[in-house]
């Protein structure tokens, strides 16, 4: 009986250390070892018996198997990582645009345009006869030459000298103005010359009314030291005697003047027809008449300056243009 159960207890020792080295395969496997302190077995030897294995103690054991109850290490179940939620991408959502209002394409309005009028072209006031026509800067031949006209030229006439003995022309071009002679053997007129005013030219200086008292041994310098050219006249009793007319820094003397006490005018301008200048013009006279007297053996000579002069004796005064000494043809 007593080898049963020592046969038994052994068996029983074996399953017990088979299940703790299972156990503590299996805490390893798991990754967790629980320790439990081992109790050696001492053989107690008692007289005259055979020896008995005591059984194991453990520490909590049960009298019917003793095994190290192993804490099992609980592994935890793989916590399921929840995938990221796609981030949804923010796509812009075009803003709705109201359509643009159409630029009104403009109209064309189509203005009707009036027939362009034909320029009427002028009939001409004279016609070149003359194979050949001088045209010059002034009413005499004394006038240097500009051009040469030909034959069946058309002329319009822009003024007169001396009832058309001279015609001042442009021809129809505008490129040439100037005198010509006005008789027939030069120019066929088809405007009458009494329409025509006079016509405006720059003479040389010397005299443009002859002495109507001449004979006499009087004479009179008249120096023009004005920036215009001058016309002077010397009268008698308020009428012309005699006019020069005289370029700016020019001079004349005017002679043959008798006896007598006399007025001097002068007036001042441009653009000179024969009669007074018609631009700029000014009107003055000297104050001191002029006395000129002749014996056997003297006679009178004056001189005067048109321009004021450093000790000078005479003065001249303003005088209306009505009152200014017309000079005749």
């Amino acid at each position: 009986m007593k080898s049963h159960q020592g046969v038994l207890v052994i068996v029983l020792l074996f399953f017990a250390g088979m299940m703790l080295l299972s156990c503590g395969l299996l805490s390893f496997v798991i990754g967790k070892v629980t320790t439990q302190p081992w109790l050696q077995p001492t053989p107690h030897v008692n007289s005259g018996q055979s020896a008995t294995l005591a059984p194991l103690v453990l520490p909590n054991a049960s009298s019917t198997a003793v095994m190290a109850s192993a804490t099992p290490t609980v592994s935890a179940s793989p916590t399921a990582t929840p995938l990221p939620s796609p981030t949804p991408t923010s796509t812009s959502t075009p803003t709705s645009t109201s359509p643009a209002t159409p630029t009104p394409t403009p109209t064309l309005t189509i203005t009707p345009m009036a027939s362009p009028t034909a320029t009427p072209v002028p009939s001409p006031d004279a016609i070149v006869v003359a194979n050949s026509l001088n045209v010059r800067e002034g009413p005499g031949n004394e006038y240097p030459l500009v051009t040469r006209l030909t034959k069946g030229e058309e002329l319009f006439l822009l003024g007169q000298f001396k009832n058309c003995s001279w015609v001042k022309v442009v021809n129809r071009r505008q490129t040439v103005t100037g005198w010509i002679p006005g008789g027939n053997k030069y120019v066929r007129l088809l405007a009458g010359c009494d329409a025509l005013p006079f016509g405006t030219f720059r003479p040389f200086t010397g005299v443009v009314k002859p002495n109507s008292r001449s004979g006499g041994y009087g004479r009179l310098l008249v120096d023009n030291g004005t920036a215009s050219d001058a016309a002077v006249i010397l009268t008698l009793d308020e009428l012309p005697v005699m006019a020069v007319y005289i370029r700016s820094g020019e001079a004349y003397t005017m002679k043959g003047i008798r006896d007598g006490t006399y007025r001097l005018y002068f007036s001042t301008g441009s653009e000179w027809n024969g009669k007074q200048f018609t631009s700029n013009p000014s009107y003055k006279r000297f104050e001191d008449a002029f006395t000129f007297r002749t014996t056997s053996k003297t006679y009178t000579e004056w001189s005067a300056t048109l321009h004021p002069v450093a000790g000078g004796t005479a003065s001249v005064e303003e005088v209306d243009p009505d009152e200014f000494p017309e000079i005749e043809e």
